[in-house]
């Protein structure tokens, strides 16, 4: 429960940082909160069942769930770029900005749990 809370709350504070620093947010600033937290949020939960029930291959998942995002996330940036040329690079920057800080969380989360 506290990382489902603190994904929230990074994602609220997401919202206000970036309404604060910039007049305009990026056309796909919803969509792209939406993709990282829901992405998030599965991952950490396959791979902290998946250490319950196949702790000898949490490696292997782990690996296999990063390549799945890089695979996934680079289909969604190709597809935003597409469709919003003239603001590809907002949105690219804020969806790295969202991935690094949602990815550092999961591995800080993942870590505390795994190493118990």
């Amino acid at each position: 429960m506290k990382f489902v809370a603190t994904l929230v709350l990074l994602a609220l504070t997401l919202v206000f940082a970036y309404g604060q620093l910039t007049t305009q947010l990026p056309s796909f600033f919803y969509q792209t909160l939406a993709l990282l937290l829901a992405g998030t949020l599965g991952i950490y939960f396959y791979l902290v069942d998946a250490k319950k029930e196949k702790p000898e291959y949490f490696v292997q998942l782990y690996m296999g769930t990063l390549f799945a995002k890089i695979i996934a996330y680079g289909a969604y940036m190709l597809f935003v770029v597409w469709e919003d040329r003239t603001g590809a690079a907002d949105n690219v920057l804020f969806f790295m900005v969202g991935y690094f800080i949602f990815t550092a969380v999961e591995i800080i989360f993942l870590y505390l749990k795994v190493s118990r």
